[in-house]
């Protein structure tokens, strides 16, 4: 409005929309690439031969039995 052009009366309410301007950030999750994954198996067969060691049962006949206790590993 200019200035001279508006005449208001006692008691008379003018009304006015102030604008105001704000940033609007966001973020936004898209699909960039598609990747295709597939697991290959591959498998081999080794033939070897090697020594184990032995294993040596004692029994006492006398009916008492002999008990060794080793820890854990």
């Amino acid at each position: 409005v200019a200035p001279g052009t508006a005449n208001f009366q006692e008691g008379e309410v003018a009304r006015a929309e102030v604008y105001e301007e704000t940033a609007d950030i966001h973020k936004e999750a898209f699909v960039r690439e598609n990747v295709e994954i597939h697991k290959e198996v591959e498998r081999d067969m080794v033939e070897g031969q090697e020594t184990l060691r032995r294993e040596e049962l004692e029994v006492d006949t006398e009916g008492k039995p002999v008990v060794e206790r080793r820890p854990r590993k």
